[in-house]
């Protein structure tokens, strides 16, 4: 691996479920993959718009030692989110959000990205979201298609990035998403029964006060960056919001007494450690399974520019 965007673990009953979306593979020999001052030439690389892998270790650590990818014939890092090829005729690929394991499927949200420039990296747009179901054992991802449309919600801004973040509690799933709006992201919230996850018709809304079936109705919990990670700390006792703010390239901290809110005023917590070319960070991420101490130590993972691999810190709560 030459780098890494995304970086998104999720619990499974032995093990934890990690995704990224945007990855380079070196095929090249070693010396060349050394420094990231020597390009590499097309015939050396490998890009790959999202890819999985499976852990079943219980510490940090010693998952990032034994991840296991699914791979293609060659023993290669493979997509798990695959466009038909009109989609791929057309420029489009997919970026793996959150998921949650329920029974031996996981859940995964997923953004859909159109390439409509390939000679520039930004010339890109977002297309909308949707859902898919992966089976752990093979790697095997059936997107979820509704009346001919990928997007779970159609109706939708493109810039909408549901499902950033999943909690389960009891047979409740809560659905985290994010909202461009002014000056910065807002952060949305929904609510579905486990087992009715893949119909857009069960989900409701957080709308302040209560809950709707309309979508519109909803209000946001607060502001916060494009990606997001929302968790319960045991250590603290509440809800915990963290977030990269991309170019002060500061981590901010937000709790709540519940997944709605309210939410208070962010924290910055400090600057996260960065290269000196870095302009920004961004893509920031919780890794509760992997909670010390109750949460009183937490992991956190992020990206940075330039495909790097993807960056990580611990904390500690006083």
């Amino acid at each position: 691996m030459v780098g890494q965007d995304g970086g998104q673990s999720i619990p499974l009953d032995r093990g934890s479920l990690f995704v990224f979306s945007d990855t380079l593979i070196a095929l090249a020999p070693k010396q060349a993959m050394s420094s990231l001052a020597i390009p590499l030439r097309r015939e050396q690389a490998q890009f790959l718009a999202n890819c999985a892998a499976i852990s079943h270790a219980t510490g940090w650590s010693g998952a990032m030692r034994s991840l296991r990818y699914f791979t293609d014939v060659q023993g290669r890092p493979r997509e798990i989110l695959v466009p038909t090829l009109a989609e791929r005729i057309a420029g489009y690929r997919f970026w793996p959000q959150h998921g949650i394991a329920i029974g031996p499927r996981v859940y995964l949200f997923y953004l859909g990205i159109l390439h409509h420039d390939q000679s520039d990296p930004w010339g890109f747009t977002e297309q909308g979201a949707g859902l898919a179901v992966l089976d752990t054992e093979t790697g095997n991802c059936q997107r979820i298609w509704l009346n001919d449309d990928w997007r779970l919600w159609p109706s939708l801004p493109a810039e909408c990035h549901c499902g950033v973040q999943l909690l389960r509690e009891a047979d409740t799933v809560y659905i985290f998403s994010s909202r461009l709006g002014y000056p910065g992201y807002e952060a949305f919230l929904a609510r579905v029964d486990h087992k009715r996850i893949e119909d857009p018709a069960a989900y409701e809304f957080f709308t302040g006060t209560s809950w709707s079936r309309e979508i519109f109705d909803s209000v946001p919990l607060t502001e916060c960056s494009a990606e997001y990670s929302v968790t319960f700390n045991a250590h603290l006792g509440r809800y915990v919001m963290l977030y990269a703010d991309a170019m002060s390239k500061s981590l901010m901290l937000r709790t709540a007494p519940k997944p709605w809110g309210p939410f208070s005023k962010p924290v910055i917590v400090g600057r996260l450690p960065h290269q000196a070319h870095a302009n920004l960070v961004s893509v920031c991420f919780q890794h509760s399974q992997f909670n010390e101490e109750e949460g009183r130590s937490i992991v956190l993972s992020y990206s940075l520019p330039r495909f790097v691999q993807n960056t990580f810190v611990s904390i500690t709560f006083e």
